[in-house]
């Protein structure tokens, strides 16, 4: 089963706290068992070592001679595919700690009969003793596949590692004989699927593989032993009162589903008018009030803000927790335009936003434009802003530049990005100077901007507005109806958007079109767009026809469909090249959402995202055709006055080409025709700009 929608990162904290309110009953590492006679001497937090700037998890092992001591973890099953990946940091004062994975094989049974088979699987190794290291477990279904190898070969018959899946996680923590400390933080889960054929009778026993088997008595702290009654007490309670917004990995998700954030400033709009043109959060510079809370929840917008702690407030203060009635945010802001200067600052304001967030624990953002690395130890998420819109800075670029940005930050770090949807105050200061007005940003260019920060990896769009969106006036209509269309074309792609992981880059004859490949579960998104080096100005007008593009790595098995707003449709010129799939789109605006799949749910699913947005974003994407039509007959009437009046006729019949394209399209949505109107309606984007492109360059040339 191909779970285009469902494919997530497991719910693991992101730190295993011990106890107080903001822990849960699985955020430890718990004995497992052991080979020989051991004693755990230690089991508690640790504020003193960690990686995080949360409290680690101590554990101090007693033992003899044997070869393995293992803690263990519940995490939610997940089926073995190629995405699936965990890892976790440890830090020790011996070499040899090594993380596993208990592999469930419900279609193999062990001998007694009663409950399926079970094997475990190795990943790496901790060696750099004094220090922290990642342990990471990948490649899990070749890991499998070599465990059935051994079970076959010790005597196991018909092992089937069909349906296979993860229920846990274990750590060898044994050093050798005499004491070994190790410090455990950071736990990461990604790539999971729910199993479809777990056994619906069976659950996982409460101890490891080795339970019993030689164990002394294990001695918790009782300060650790308290914590974990205050963890289901707080757990608990975090049920009644929030929802559970947790990082899983890069993912943000919200109990268990992921979400991709869409976050549009608060300029003192009515909320549900923003969440019907697709956001599903709000950006709000200040704490809000309790009628701001519950007006979010009532339209179902999440907020990002400022937490309710005074920042130049005494460190050493006592904190209050924040309380429940903050559950409609999604993550606190620290701050923008961050630098070195602000750096320890923001450091012990983490620090104490987290001590008193134990409730809710949503995750911290920061905007910073150095130090990425060092700032990223302390927040949570990171946001990119750079707004190439108006400046030298090609779009393709761009996303070179957002997919470069990782290896400034802590491996793993989620990234968002800023959406350019409003000119540059600079470029709106120079037009005001001069007597004009500033050029709009058009809907395909933020599409694009949009699609490339998704294609680069980002996990989140904040689109900054520094105007309201209520009004009469032509440029508040213009970005309600641009900004609604792109919440309307993300929303078709948003699995890949919130969970997919870029494996390739799209390769394409034409120099001007670029693009990834996003994988989730076994499904691909190929997003070919069309970035020339103006693109940044006005959007480009010379679309080719019968684009070809090749993308890499796709299944033989797979079929290629079209995604637009009206269906899947399938391409019929596909043929095998060699590392992929040459796909030929016989018509392509300034971008392609390319769905590659053998899995006929996942074409469900899919249409059921057509159908919720189909009509509307046809509709809006009409509503913008139109006045682009009549912004571009105004210029032509204006140039026809003006010394460029020689370039008018030049246009002119292009304009008129438009306008029969739109006046078909009405007749196509008359008769229902949803296909060929956005046919038509697409031709009329592109007639347009190709004459605001050539008027563009004729006023730049001189």
């Amino acid at each position: 089963m191909l779970a285009i929608c469902c494919a997530t990162v497991a719910r693991v904290a992101a730190v295993p706290r011990q106890s107080g309110p903001g822990a849960t009953a699985d955020d430890v590492w718990r004995d497992g068992g052991g080979d020989m006679v051991y004693r755990i001497e230690r089991n508690e937090p640790s504020a003193g070592e960690t990686r995080s700037g949360r409290p680690s998890q101590y554990v101090r092992l007693a033992a003899g001679n044997g070869s393995k001591v293992y803690l263990v973890r519940s995490v939610p099953a997940a089926r073995v595919i190629d995405e699936l990946e965990a890892d976790v940091w440890v830090k020790s004062d011996r070499p040899g700690i090594q993380i596993l994975a208990r592999v469930v094989l419900p279609r193999s049974h062990d001998p007694s009969g009663s409950k399926p088979l079970t094997t475990l699987v190795r990943g790496s190794s901790y060696q750099r003793v004094g220090t922290w290291q990642s342990l990471v477990l990948d490649h899990v279904p070749e890991r499998v596949a070599e465990a059935a190898r051994r079970l076959r070969a010790a005597g196991h018959r018909n092992v089937d590692v069909r349906e296979a899946y993860v229920d846990r996680l274990l750590l060898n923590i044994y050093g050798g004989p005499g004491i070994t400390n190790v410090w455990i933080d950071e736990l990461s889960v990604r790539g999971v699927v729910s199993p479809v054929s777990a056994r619906a009778g069976w659950r996982p026993s409460p101890v490891g593989p080795f339970a019993g088997a030689g164990r002394a008595a294990v001695v918790p702290t009782s300060a650790f032993a308290a914590g974990q009654a205050q963890t289901h007490a707080a757990g608990r309670r975090r049920a009644v009162e929030a929802a559970v917004v947790a990082l899983q990995g890069s993912v943000l998700t919200v109990n268990d589903r992921p979400l991709l954030p869409r976050v549009i400033d608060y300029r003192g709009e009515p909320l549900d008018e923003l969440a019907a043109l697709g956001f599903n959060a709000v950006r709000m510079e200040h704490v809000p009030s309790p009628e701001q809370l519950a007006a979010a929840e009532r339209a179902g917008l999440w907020i990002i803000c400022p937490p309710p702690i005074d920042r130049n407030s005494d460190h050493n203060e006592p904190l209050a927790q924040i309380p429940a009635v903050y559950r409609q945010v999604l993550a606190w802001d620290l701050g923008r335009d961050l630098a070195d200067a602000e750096l320890a600052d923001i450091r012990q304001w983490a620090r104490r936003v987290r001590r008193a967030d134990g409730l809710l624990s949503r995750p911290l953002i920061v905007q910073a434009e150095s130090q990425l690395r060092a700032y990223s130890r302390h927040a949570d998420l990171l946001l990119l802003d750079r707004r190439p819109l108006g400046s030298e800075l090609s779009l393709e670029l761009y996303g070179r530049w957002l997919s470069e940005r990782w290896r400034l930050a802590r491996p793993g770090t989620p990234f968002w990005a800023t959406i350019q949807n409003e000119p540059a105050a600079v470029v709106v200061e120079q037009a005001r100077r001069l007597g004009g007005t500033a050029p709009r940003v058009e809907a395909d260019q933020i599409l694009l901007l949009a699609q490339t920060a998704i294609s680069a990896g980002v996990r989140g769009l904040y689109f900054p507005s520094s105007h309201s969106l209520v009004g009469d006036d032509a440029e508040a209509k213009h970005r309600r109806a641009a900004l609604e269309w792109v919440n309307l074309k993300l929303a078709l792609i948003e699995p890949w958007a919130a969970t997919g992981r870029r494996i390739a880059e799209i390769e394409s004859r034409e120099p001007s079109v670029h693009g990834a490949v996003l994988k989730t579960g076994r499904t691909r998104l190929a997003l070919p767009m069309w970035l020339d080096d103006k693109t940044q100005f006005v959007a480009g007008s010379d679309v080719a026809n019968s684009l070809s593009v090749v993308v890499p790595g796709a299944p033989e098995a797979h079929r290629a469909f079209e995604l637009t707003a009206d269906g899947l449709h399938l391409l019929q010129s596909t043929r095998r090249v060699t590392g992929g799939v040459r796909l030929t789109l016989d018509e392509m605006d300034l971008s392609a959402m390319i769905v590659l799949s053998q899995d006929p749910l996942a074409y469900a699913q899919l249409m059921g995202r057509v159908r919720g947005v189909g009509r509307r974003e046809t509709a809006v994407r009409r509503q913008l055709a139109e006045d682009r039509l009549k912004r571009i007959e105004q210029v032509v009437r204006q140039l026809a006055t003006g010394p460029a009046a020689a370039q008018a006729p030049q246009t002119a019949h292009l304009i008129e080409r438009a306008r029969g394209e739109l006046q078909a399209a009405d007749r196509r949505l008359a008769a229902g025709d949803l296909r060929q109107a956005g046919s038509h309606i697409g031709r009329a984007h592109q007639l347009l700009r190709h004459v605001a492109r050539f008027h563009w360059e004729q006023a730049t040339s001189q």
